[in-house]
């Protein structure tokens, strides 16, 4: 603050002040709705003719449509080689690729599947596995 005052020096006349503090005195209000702002998108929609690939969103995560992604025969290698882990071990990345670029099946799948698609794999191995021991 400077010696002059809060405002530079400049006094602001009292009927500004009673001004800016009078109830009557109200901000803007909003008067669109979510409904109205539905309907506007809907309107501009509908006045497409033709939808562009630019309106289609596809799913930034497609795993999740994946199912049985792995055969009968890759999972019961990867039960072979990375069993220790499911019975209770450690998942980790790194020791997963050690393991399997020891042997040749380990290798293709390391190629056809990313390191994360084989962890997911195993933890849900880990977790048939412990429903199976509880049971």
């Amino acid at each position: 603050m400077t010696r002059f005052g809060a405002n530079g020096g400049s006094k602001i006349p009292s009927t500004t002040r009673r001004k800016s503090s009078d109830p009557s005195c109200k901000p803007p209000e909003q008067t669109e709705n979510l409904s109205d702002k539905m309907s506007c998108f809907f309107e501009r929609s509908a006045d497409k003719s033709t939808s562009s690939s630019l309106d289609v969103v596809l799913p930034s995560n497609t795993g999740y449509l994946s199912r049985s992604i792995f055969s009968d025969e890759q999972r019961k290698f990867l039960l072979r080689v990375c069993g220790v882990m499911v019975r209770g071990g450690i998942i980790s990345k790194p020791h997963i690729k050690k393991l399997l670029q020891k042997e040749n099946k380990g290798k293709e799948l390391l190629r056809k599947f990313t390191i994360e698609q084989l962890v997911n794999r195993l933890k849900y191995e880990r977790r048939l596995n412990n429903r199976q021991s509880q049971s």
